[in-house]
């Protein structure tokens, strides 16, 4: 059975703008790639897999769900990195951390403490404070903290470095052995595309 299944879904914002009558499917272990230049409709393909927005028509599940009608329920089995993340800057990245953590009932951190020390992450300065690719640490860190069964990512290596890079692909491969999936914007590292099945746009 697909874990991702989408229906001629549409979303149409006028002027041409929007998704029409788009229809895919993604089954567990599969790392799964949509490309194309802006305007082309990911974000708003991926605003109604996470429920924020309704779809015109068709349907869109996960995990055997509707994605708008159950989406409070599919968000507490998901790991979602959005492309514009809502920090709350004048936190230590600590704290920011362990506000995601009580908001998904995590109690043990021994997962956090994991890909914390995977992206050599120091999380103990305001993260207004911080570079992007740290900022991206701790959210990459938020996404994968209570090892979801699905993982939405939007650009996960955006401002990391290349030995980072290297490190998030790893982490990949490895949840990919999880059988766990995954959804990706864009994937343009050649580790990931030898494992990666593509939607192009």
């Amino acid at each position: 059975m697909s874990v991702i299944k989408v229906d001629n879904i549409s979303k149409d914002y006028g002027s041409k703008r929007g998704v029409f009558n788009l229809s895919f499917e993604v089954n567990r272990g599969e790392i799964f790639g949509m490309l194309g230049p802006n305007g082309a409709g990911k974000t708003t393909t991926i605003r109604q897999l996470m429920g924020f927005i309704k779809s015109d028509k068709g349907s869109a599940k996960i995990l055997d769900m509707d994605c708008f009608v159950n989406r409070e329920n599919i968000q507490l089995k998901l790991g979602y990195l959005p492309g514009e993340i809502a920090f709350m800057d004048e936190m230590k990245g600590s704290d920011f951390i362990r506000f995601i953590a009580e908001m998904k009932s995590i109690k043990s951190k021994k997962r956090i403490n994991e890909l914390t020390d995977l992206f050599e992450l120091d999380a103990n300065r305001k993260i207004k404070s911080m570079s992007k690719g740290t900022k991206q640490k701790i959210a990459i860190v938020c996404a994968f903290m209570n090892e979801p069964e699905v993982v939405i990512l939007d650009e996960p290596t955006s401002g990391l470095d290349p030995l980072m890079q290297k490190k998030f692909i790893e982490l990949i491969l490895e949840e990919k052995k999880k059988v766990l999936l995954f959804l990706c914007h864009r994937i343009y590292l050649k580790k990931l595309k030898k494992h990666a099945t593509e939607l192009l746009y």
